[in-house]
């Protein structure tokens, strides 16, 4: 075979190659998936060190961290372009918890990682004087009242 033949016949093995990587590409689709106001909520008061389980002390003049984790299992290989944020604004009694995101969800003939990652944020309160507060976070309503001690106040995945 001489040197024409044996670039010839590589030229074509190229380009079946590129072809057949095309042609799995195209067949990968991606889908933008949005959130909003729903997830596991957390409060716990800034200071606190301790396990999401543990005994929560809430003073007056403090402020709240507020922890959302979007409760779907999502793979570090098929969805991608992971972001969440959040926002506290408080309106006399209430304590409303704005949270969103979104994600880009790769499916197909792709193979996806089972490593189920959490997707969460982080947002904080004002200081907040001694009252009784509704905490509003899309349809969920947790009472709390500054001061308290209050022990299980996270909902799972914590």
């Amino acid at each position: 075979m001489n040197s024409l033949q044996r670039f010839s016949r590589i030229l074509s093995l190229v380009v079946i190659v590129l072809s057949l990587g095309l042609h799995t590409s195209a067949c990968v689709r991606q889908s933008e998936v949005f959130f909003e106001d729903i997830g596991a909520l957390c409060p716990t008061p800034t200071n606190h060190t301790g396990p999401y389980d543990a005994t929560m002390v809430f003073e007056a003049g403090e402020t709240i961290t507020f922890t959302v984790a979007y409760e779907e299992c999502l793979s570090s290989s098929c969805d991608i372009n992971r972001e969440m944020s959040c926002e506290v604004v408080t309106d006399g009694t209430q304590i409303m918890v704005h949270s969103q995101g979104s994600y880009t969800e790769r499916d197909g003939h792709v193979s996806c990682t089972e490593d189920c990652g959490l997707l969460e944020t982080e947002c904080t309160s004002e200081p907040l004087p001694a009252g009784d507060y509704i905490i509003v976070h899309g349809e969920d309503h947790i009472p709390l009242t500054i001061p308290s001690s209050v022990q299980g106040l996270c909902d799972a995945p914590w």
